[in-house]
């Protein structure tokens, strides 16, 4: 939680000579400021699929206090995951995987589709050793991740095929074994927040 000391007794003061002026003007320092930090918060954000980037929301906080507050939080389904990252020994969703390793640009098809097979992640000779560079780019998956999924492989007129319901298996075993780091997007930033905030606040403060 992101908090700004204020002279409640002074800002009591400022309340009756002003009327509820001084309110409003702070009011609107805390919406300018919510949404600042959303939008720090969708820049710093990972975009693979851009779900949990375009997921922060802010909304006020029903409360009697004389200055407002406001609620901001990531309403994507996976955000747990993509902000604090997944601890070993449970592989996630696999149509959330279909859709990174679509986004990522590994493979394109659906899972269990009629295209599985037409829509593989194929090259020449180099196809596993391409995908396993992709996939060891994200964080905590590492090249093995293609390795394990090798067996899938099919030789077809001196080309190497692997199904796209394969690739997306063997990147969701492998999380599942190894786990992911999150982003931390809010940890990284908060300074940066509580700097936000400050400066809208004292900025309604000093008008008259």
């Amino acid at each position: 939680m992101l908090k700004i000391n204020v002279d409640i007794a002074a800002f009591a003061r400022r309340m009756k000579e002003e009327g509820g002026a001084i309110r409003a003007r702070v009011t609107q320092g805390v919406e300018l400021a919510s949404a600042e930090v959303i939008n720090v918060l969708r820049a710093a954000s990972p975009r693979a699929t851009g779900d949990f980037a375009g997921a922060w929301v802010a909304t006020p906080v029903a409360s009697r206090a004389l200055v407002p507050s406001y609620k901001i939080a990531n309403t994507a389904d996976h955000a747990r995951y993509a902000e604090y990252g997944r601890e070993p020994g449970r592989r996630p969703p696999l149509p959330a995987i279909a859709a990174w390793v679509r986004a990522k640009g590994i493979a394109q098809g659906e899972l269990g589709g009629a295209d599985d097979e037409s829509s593989s992640a194929r090259t020449q000779s180099g196809a596993l050793s391409s995908l396993r560079l992709r996939v060891g780019a994200h964080r905590k998956l590492r090249r093995s991740t293609a390795q394990s999924a090798r067996s899938s492989a099919k030789r077809r007129s001196g080309r190497r095929y692997m199904k796209f319901s394969d690739i997306v298996f063997a990147i969701a075993l492998k999380i599942g074994e190894d786990g992911t780091n999150g982003a931390d997007v809010v940890r990284k930033n908060r300074a940066r927040f509580q700097r936000i905030l400050e400066r809208h606040i004292r900025k309604a403060l000093a008008k008259r």
